[in-house]
């Protein structure tokens, strides 16, 4: 098997050992150190040749005879060999233990006065051999040698701890945390003092009354618009909104058939002429209406001959014929047998004689829509009161539109039901009604800029509110639309968002509000930190919010007496 052999120079490291193990390209690597290599005396840095190289899938092998890199080897399982050329082995406990003693033999003999006399000598390489074979077989007093030496070499390697090199990757994770930890703590450092800290400065100025009446005139063309000159743009908001209602039917009718049959009528004629019996035309019968089926009539020409017979020329020719009827309603009631008195008729002169059988009339009873029901289920919809209905209306205005009062109107159109009236309902009925809400409205900014110009104020003082303004005495004609402009104002001293934030930036809160409330006209002030740990006002404009609000106890609206 081909293997790689790296030479380890003196001066060497061993992160320099460890690429060259990992960069091999066999999978065999002889490493051969130097005499007194200090970078192979440490044993993590053995255990660190022998974990990568089981990590790039490598057998490491040492080259060496030094027992001290033999027994670290024999720690770590690093395979050694004495020469490139020798069978590399694990050394076992007992080598290492060998070896050691063997070690100190050497060291005592060396400090023992040489001997020229060649004689001398044998003796001791007869010694040497003997202390070899007992490598093989240890005895006990052996053991006992080894233990001072082991513990020997566990106190020189705590002597030498200081100058081991640490394992990196043991304490790898503490690191990165501890590095995100700081790096966390660093940014909400940074938020909290320089970012997020935001300010509301509220401050409450004295001020007063003043009462505003103005006429005003108005359009539905916005090219006519001039707002100077107090004609307002009216825009018209409307809304329409469905009401549905369901309700339960209460009418009774009979959906059966119709009762049909004959009847003979008559009339006397004292002269010549005719009387007609259009279709529909009624009569009755114990309160039963019937109807004439077609049209008829009944005629006399002066011919004696076509009167009936009986009939004599001093009480009039009589003239009869037969007509069909249908009953006015379904039902067998209307069923009846023949009857020669009790009848009559919407025809003047026209008597009936004698009535057939009137059959064929059944009853069948079913549930329709009445006019009561739809105007009873009608005024449950309109129960809401016009004020109601104005309410709900408004909150679909735009915050930038104010309406003007009296131009509101409500109307009720398009009423459906389903069932129709007289419509049979099979369950509850279903009421559908339409409500149309119309409004006009004026900018809010045009009516600021009108009150604002018609106002004059000294160059201390300002407004602060335009109050309620709202459209009295509201007419509209054939000569256009016109009003009055109501309100009251509140005005106060001059102060302005810039002149808090220069007195506000950078200060602590304590101080400005003791610095805001010595100006005059200021009230009260109150300022607000987002986070309890912002004690100064930030010094960016754009994260402090002021509001200059009044504070006067005149803020009811005052009735303003028209001029």
């Amino acid at each position: 098997m081909n293997k790689d052999t790296i030479y380890i120079e003196p001066e060497n490291d061993i992160t320099d050992i460890l690429a060259k193990l990992k960069n091999s390209e066999q999978k065999v690597v002889a490493l051969v150190p130097p005499k007194k290599a200090g970078v192979l005396r440490s044993a993590v840095n053995i255990k660190l040749i022998a974990k990568t190289a089981r990590d790039n899938e490598k057998a490491a092998v040492l080259v060496t005879t030094d027992p001290a890199l033999i027994k670290l080897a024999a720690a770590a399982k690093i395979p050694v060999a004495k020469t490139l050329q020798s069978r590399p082995e694990v050394p076992t406990d007992e080598d290492v233990a060998a070896l050691m003693a063997n070690e100190q033999v050497i060291d005592d003999m060396s400090d023992q006065p040489e001997n020229d006399n060649k004689d001398d000598k044998k003796p001791a390489e007869k010694t040497t051999d003997a202390e070899k074979k007992s490598e093989d077989k240890p005895k006990a007093d052996d053991k006992d040698e080894e233990k001072p030496e082991k513990k020997s070499d566990n106190k020189g390697g705590k002597g030498k701890k200081g100058g081991k090199v640490p394992d990196i990757k043991k304490y790898r994770k503490f690191i990165i945390i501890g590095a995100a930890l700081f790096v966390s703590i660093v940014a909400f450092l940074v938020w909290a003092l320089a970012i997020a800290p935001k300010v509301d400065i509220q401050v409450s100025v004295q001020t007063e009354g003043q009462p505003f009446n103005e006429s005003v005139t108005f359009t539905q063309n916005e090219s006519e618009k001039n707002v100077e000159e107090g004609k307002f743009y009216v825009e018209e908001q409307k809304q329409e909104k469905k009401d549905t209602v369901n309700f339960e039917a209460t009418g009774k009718k009979d959906v059966g058939n119709k009762a049909s049959g004959s009847i003979k009528v008559y009339a006397y004629f004292n002269d010549a002429g005719s009387i007609s019996i259009p279709a529909g035309a009624s009569f009755s019968y114990g309160g039963m209406s019937y109807y004439a089926a077609t049209a008829s009539s009944l005629s006399w020409d002066k011919n004696d001959e076509h009167c009936d017979p009986g009939s004599s020329f001093s009480s009039g020719c009589r003239v009869s014929t037969n007509i069909n009827i249908t009953a006015a309603e379904p039902g067998d009631k209307y069923n009846v047998g023949a009857q020669n008195s009790g009848w009559s008729s919407n025809v003047g002169g026209v008597l009936v004689e004698s009535g057939g059988s009137i059959s064929g009339g059944t009853s069948d009873i079913k549930t329709v829509v009445t006019q009561a029901d739809v105007d009873k289920a009608k005024s449950g919809i309109e129960s809401k009161s016009e004020e109601e209905i104005k309410a709900d209306f408004l909150k679909s205005f735009s915050d930038n539109l104010y309406p003007i009062d009296s131009s509101f109107n409500v109307s009720v159109s398009d009423v459906s039901s389903s069932p129709a009236v007289n419509e049979e309902c099979s369950g509850n009925a279903t009421l559908t009604v339409t409500t149309t809400v119309t409004m006009l409205a004026v900018d809010k900014g045009d009516i600021e800029q009108f009150v604002k110009s018609k106002v004059e104020l000294p160059d201390d003082r300002e407004i602060y509110s335009i109050g309620n303004p709202r459209f009295d005495q509201f007419v509209k004609g054939d000569n256009g639309m016109s009003a009055k402009l109501k309100t009251t104002l509140q005005v106060g001293p001059k102060i302005t968002n810039e002149e808090v934030m220069e007195k506000a930036k950078g200060r602590k809160i304590g101080e400005v509000q003791s610095m805001l409330k010595s100006i005059t006209g200021v009230t009260d002030v109150k300022i607000d930190g987002n986070f309890f740990w912002v004690r100064s006002v930030p010094n960016d404009p754009n994260r402090v919010n002021i509001e200059l609000t009044n504070s006067s106890d005149n803020n009811a609206e005052e009735e303003v007496v028209e001029e």
